[in-house]
């Protein structure tokens, strides 16, 4: 059935799902993001990110593919983490982070914002302030229905 269907097996490459379907105009919604960011000094927006490292990927390795194009899979959620890393970063540099085992979720990231929340710098300033602006990555577990409404 492969050669009916001129199939050949290859080696897999990865490939971005967000990059596949563009719905949108990406230009638009950077000018937009821009718009809004500007209107807070720097000074009150810091940002948030998870990192992750991973011990393996669990993807396959070759697949299949129409002869003369590259196989590719499309690789949406890796959660064979050992370790997670969440940073609170500013201007300042890196203000508060934590180390998870495994990883992360938005239950874990309430509990991150809970404990910055609680930080402050030496001379006693809290590191998140009333009017501050944090800026999120758009992971898909920010936007959970239990995490979303309380940040």
């Amino acid at each position: 059935m492969k050669k009916e269907l001129t199939f050949t097996r290859k080696r897999l490459s990865g490939c971005n799902a967000f990059g596949i379907v563009n719905s949108f105009d990406p230009r638009k919604a950077i000018d937009q993001y821009f718009e809004d960011i500007l209107q807070f000094p720097t000074r009150n927006m810091p940002f948030i990110d998870e990192a992750s490292v991973v011990r393996t990927t669990g993807n396959r390795r070759y697949g299949h593919a129409f002869i003369g194009k590259p196989a590719v899979e499309i690789c949406r959620h890796s959660s064979d983490a050992n370790f997670t890393v969440n940073l609170l970063c500013s201007m300042f540099g890196i203000d508060y982070y934590n180390i998870l085992e495994g990883p992360s979720n938005g239950l874990e990231l309430l509990q991150f914002f809970e404990e910055a929340l609680e930080q402050g710098y030496e001379d006693g300033n809290p590191i998140l302030r009333p009017g501050d602006a944090v800026v999120l990555d758009n992971c898909g577990f920010h936007h959970a229905r239990h995490v979303e409404p309380i940040l």
